[in-house]
């Protein structure tokens, strides 16, 4: 099985590094983007769309932006169109695609830099990332955010150091490239064991995004993505254990 089989399948290190899982989807989307000021978001563009799982975070929490999710596998594209038909979704290359939709508001940028091509050093993942700062968050009229896994945390966990091609950057280096897209960046780890490999990149305009208390937004994100419709079985039992792990939410299943 290739590494895209993987990803889609959700096996294996992609799994465990929990880009696949909805649960663990469900609630990224509700960790970084609930800071936002919605009002003045019109058009929100997904850069690595897969499936279309902030379409459907999106449908859910009431978001009512125009959204266009863009990824670059047949399969995913397939799918995501099969899922949310009433939604825009475009395969072909990310950066393309930016330049050709120039109008957009927010861009959401989580887990590009996890494909299938290795990286040829530290210097190409940092290449990569300063492309997407470049071509991407610099374009949007409201901000964007970015979620890259911390390489530092890959290269501890056996279990994700053995994927060659699940791969991020070293959180300085994100965090520099990040503030020199522009003069308001805001970057930060995320802590615990639900969201313990992301690194999370927010750049914005005046007035339209708040930074909030990270263990109160996890909590909140915990809450939501059990009461989801999406989530049940072994995934809501799976999400609990972590929750009662990072000592978040007690006493409220």
């Amino acid at each position: 099985m290739d590494y895209n089989d993987a990803m889609s399948r959700g096996t294996g290190p992609a799994q465990r590094s929990g880009w696949r899982r909805m649960v663990e989807q469900f609630a990224r989307f509700e960790y970084v983007l609930s800071g936002w000021d919605w009002s003045r978001v019109d058009r929100v563009l997904d850069l690595g769309c897969g499936t279309g799982e902030l379409a459907a975070w999106m449908k859910r929490t009431s978001r009512d932006a125009e959204y266009i999710g863009v990824d670059r596998r047949d399969d995913a594209i397939d799918e995501a169109r099969r899922r949310h038909p009433q939604m825009r979704f475009l395969n072909g290359d990310l950066y393309e695609v930016c330049r050709a939709e120039a109008d957009v508001d927010l861009t959401v940028a989580i887990g590009t830099l996890i494909d299938g091509e290795v990286p040829s050093g530290d210097e190409d993942r940092r290449r990569r990332v300063r492309r997407l700062a470049d071509e991407a968050i610099v374009r949007s009229r409201v901000g964007a955010v970015v979620v890259a896994l911390n390489q530092t945390v890959i290269d501890e966990r056996p279990e994700l150091a053995l994927e060659p091609a699940l791969f991020g950057i070293e959180p300085d280096a994100f965090g520099r490239i990040v503030r020199e897209a522009t003069p308001r960046g805001w970057c930060h780890r995320v802590r615990g064991n639900l969201l313990g490999t992301d690194l999370v990149g927010t750049v914005w305009t005046e007035g339209a995004f708040e930074p909030v208390d990270h263990a109160e937004l996890q909590q909140r994100a915990c809450r939501r993505a059990v009461e989801a419709d999406e989530v049940g079985g072994l995934d809501e039992s799976w999400l609990w254990e972590q929750v009662e792990r990072d000592e978040l939410a007690r006493g409220n299943k």
